[in-house]
């Protein structure tokens, strides 16, 4: 099973999309005690449903070493889930935040958002068409996603995807 560096926004994103679920039975999910925190704040959308995904195991938090990496020009649970990845953990970022994406993008480590997410679902048969469908019509209008991305993801074909796959 692949391991996953799961982003807050990220996380949020596909718990009110309905596939947090799904995320977790067909990847290890990993944040770092930031993104948690960011998760499980009172009030916040999801916090009941996140402690228990992480009292239960569905998402497992792993310590961050920020002394092992370069610096990095981000804050909180995208500077965390970075500096793991830098440190050779997880084989790839869920990440919906903007910069944390460039910066990803620019040091050639594997992300993909959650309008990715679903779209590999879809291709590897994980989710119907309806499901499918339902379900980035949620995304996208809860998602700040700028019309190069929405139109990246349209275009994203199942072969540049294949190595997210679960």
């Amino acid at each position: 099973m692949k391991e996953v560096l799961l982003d807050s926004s990220s996380a949020i994103l596909l718990y009110k999309a309905g596939i947090i679920e799904l995320c977790y039975s067909c990847y290890k999910l990993f944040s770092s005690q930031s993104v948690y925190n960011e998760l499980v704040m009172p009030k916040k959308s999801g916090s009941v449903k996140f402690k228990e995904l992480y009292r239960n195991h569905f998402i497992s938090i792993i310590e961050v070493n920020k002394s092992s990496v370069p610096k990095i020009p981000l804050k909180g649970g995208e500077h965390d889930i970075i500096v793991l990845k830098l440190s050779g953990r997880g084989d790839f970022i869920i990440i919906d935040d903007r910069e944390g994406a460039r910066f990803c993008q620019k040091n050639s480590l594997p992300f993909i958002n959650s309008l990715l997410v679903l779209k590999i679902f879809y291709f590897s048969e994980k989710i119907d068409e309806i499901n499918y469908h339902k379900s980035m019509s949620k995304l996208l209008a809860i998602g700040r996603y700028a019309k190069w991305v929405r139109d990246y993801v349209r275009d994203c074909t199942e072969k540049e995807l294949f190595n997210f796959f679960p």
